[in-house]
């Protein structure tokens, strides 16, 4: 969610390389993907998406809006879940919403 904000404000992101972290940078391309437990590759994220680089990945507040609307969040997760892609060890998923963004969290089986 803090991720989804940022965008918002037009603030790219560094985010580590965990399935739920670097899916909002995945999907807007509006900052840097580094790999976990490497601080220089942290450092060098957080440099590359600078202000002397911004510009490289800031995007329309309105794009970033659209890609976690909540109708098409909605679509996105009812897809997934009846394609039986969430996979049979996360049975129990809630949904938070937050404004218009759609987040899932997998509880157990």
């Amino acid at each position: 969610m803090v991720q989804v904000e940022a965008m918002l404000c037009g603030t790219p992101v560094v985010a580590t390389d965990l399935p739920g972290v670097r899916e909002a940078v995945r999907r807007t391309g509006m900052g840097r993907i580094v790999p976990l437990r490497d601080p220089d590759a942290l450092r060098g994220g957080a440099d590359r998406t600078s202000s002397q680089h911004r510009s490289q990945y800031v995007r329309p507040r309105a794009a970033v809006a659209s890609t976690f609307d909540l109708e098409r969040s909605l679509t996105d997760y009812e897809r997934l879940f009846a394609g039986g892609q969430c996979g049979a060890a996360h049975r129990t998923v809630i949904v938070v919403r937050y404004g218009t963004a759609l987040f899932p969290i997998a509880i157990g089986r």
